[in-house]
C-alpha cells in the first residue's frame, strides 16, 4: 500500500468539489427547463445557478490540472445520487415547483458538506480561500431557496 502525496490529497479534494459543481450545474439546468413554462423567475434563477456552478467547476478543474490531476468533464451518476440531484427528477415529474425547490435545497446541503470537508483538509491557503468563497455562494443559494420555499 503506497502513501499518498500531498498533491494527490489536494487533487482528490478538488475533484470532489468539481464533481459536486458539475452535478449541480446539470441539476439546475434540468430544474430550469422544468419550470420554464410555469415560473419565469425560478427559471432565470436556476439558469443563473447552473452557469455559476459551471464557472466554479472550471476554476476547480484548472487547479486540478495544475496539480497534475485529470478530471472527467461530466459529474458522476454515483455523485448525482449522493447529491440528491436524481431526486429532482421525480419532483420534476410531478411538475411541482415547490418540490423542485426542496430537492435543490437538499442537493445544496450535500454540496455544502463536501465544501466543509474540503476546508478541513490540509490545503494551500489560496485554495482554501477559493473554496471558502464558493462555499459562501452555496450558503447564499441555500438561503435564497429556503426563502422561496418559506414564501410558498
Amino acid at each position: 500500500m503506497g502513501t499518498r502525496t500531498h498533491d494527490e490529497t489536494i487533487v482528490d479534494a478538488l475533484t470532489r468539489l468539481a464533481r459536486a459543481n458539475r452535478d449541480s450545474e446539470e441539476g439546475y439546468s434540468t430544474a430550469a427547463e422544468a419550470v420554464r413554462e410555469t415560473d419565469a423567475d425560478l427559471h432565470t434563477l436556476f439558469h443563473r445557478y447552473a452557469k455559476q456552478r459551471a464557472q466554479f467547476a472550471g476554476e476547480l478543474e484548472q487547479e486540478i490540472h495544475s496539480y497534475g490531476g485529470e478530471y472527467p468533464v461530466q459529474g458522476t451518476i454515483c455523485g448525482a445520487l449522493r447529491k440528491g440531484w436524481l431526486n429532482l427528477r421525480s419532483a420534476i415529474g410531478g411538475h411541482d415547483p415547490d418540490a423542485i425547490v426542496v430537492e435543490c435545497i437538499n442537493a445544496e446541503n450535500a454540496a455544502l458538506e463536501d465544501y466543509e470537508e474540503a476546508l478541513r483538509q490540509d490545503l494551500p491557503e489560496y485554495l482554501k480561500e477559493m473554496i471558502r468563497e464558493q462555499h459562501d455562494h452555496f450558503l447564499e443559494t441555500r438561503q435564497r431557496l429556503q426563502a422561496i420555499k418559506a414564501a410558498t
